[in-house]
């Protein structure tokens, strides 16, 4: 609740030729009762002492948390009750929903600088301001997003950069059929299963089943229906340039030598879209089998 300022007093202009007083963003409550036929039963203090009154001082209390005051009753001449714009907003709908318009948009101009437009009413052109105002805050939460997004993002590429050395690092201690062997990185299964679900629909491009849905690779009693594969059957080169997501069915090197022609068109195929794939991928995407 804001000291009792001379600089920061205003008075406003409402319809009919009332007014009333604001200090800051505090409006006085007295000034309101008055300009809207001083009912004897509907005094501030009355208002004030309200239950649903108390439960509304509460929640912008909470809301706020700074244990501030949200009303002051000033003594002597120019004196009267005072209360947080939020308050003296309730109090005038409390006083009359048609009082409260006028108080409303009189209020938002005021605070906003801006006069009425040309053919809208008053309240129109508060209410064209405040769509506004909000539009704009919208664009700044958006923009904040975006550059929030923007720095995970570099933070999960950097990550994922160390994640493919340590894994590579790995692969190269794993023996496999007394060989030293490499292991594919997380980053490349990703991509090579993505190549499948975003341009081939999720279907195998050589035998034409469903493999992949929703970023995960299907199964059945047998186990999973995809694996991934190095193409030239060399174990130790198993690098991006190397790796494709195969059915099931075709890892079998008697099968695969017997279809070679049409797997090697088809592994061209998926190289080809993994070169069109975004080069930079956020840790929310980042899967693996």
């Amino acid at each position: 609740m804001n000291d009792k300022s001379n600089a920061a007093l205003a008075n406003l202009d409402l319809p009919g030729g009332k007014t009333f007083r604001i200090d800051g963003r505090d409006i006085c409550l007295t000034d309101l009762w008055r300009a809207a036929g001083a009912v004897d039963s509907k005094r501030p203090s009355d208002w004030l002492a309200l239950p649903q009154t108390k439960a509304l001082l509460a929640e912008i209390s909470n809301a706020e948390k700074s244990g501030i005051s949200l009303w002051r009753a000033d003594r002597g001449v120019g004196g009267g009750t005072w209360a947080d714009w939020r308050v003296a907003l309730a109090y005038a709908e409390y006083l009359s929903p048609a009082f409260h318009v006028h108080v409303l948009e009189t209020y938002m101009l005021h605070m906003t600088g801006q006069a009425p437009a040309q053919g809208l009413t008053r309240y129109e052109t508060a209410l064209a301001v405040f769509i506004e105002h909000t539009d704009r805050r919208f664009e700044l939460v958006a923009a904040q997003v975006e550059e929030e997004r923007k720095r995970v993002e570099g933070k999960a590429d950097r990550a994922l950069t160390r994640t493919d050395d340590h894994e590579r690092r790995i692969g190269d201690l794993e023996a496999y059929r007394g060989k030293q062997r490499k292991g594919f990185s997380p980053r490349d299964k990703w991509d090579a299963l993505r190549v499948i679900e975003s341009f081939f629909g999720g279907v195998s491009p050589v035998t034409g089943r469903k493999i992949v849905e929703n970023g995960l690779i299907l199964s059945d009693e047998l186990g999973p229906l995809a694996q991934y594969d190095h193409f030239d059957n060399n174990r130790a080169n198993c690098n991006r340039a190397n790796i494709w997501l195969i059915d099931r069915e075709l890892n079998n090197e008697n099968t695969k030598a017997s279809r070679y022609a049409e797997c090697e068109q088809d592994f061209r195929r998926c190289q080809q879209k993994m070169s069109q794939l975004p080069k930079v991928q956020t840790v929310f995407e980042f899967k693996t089998n």
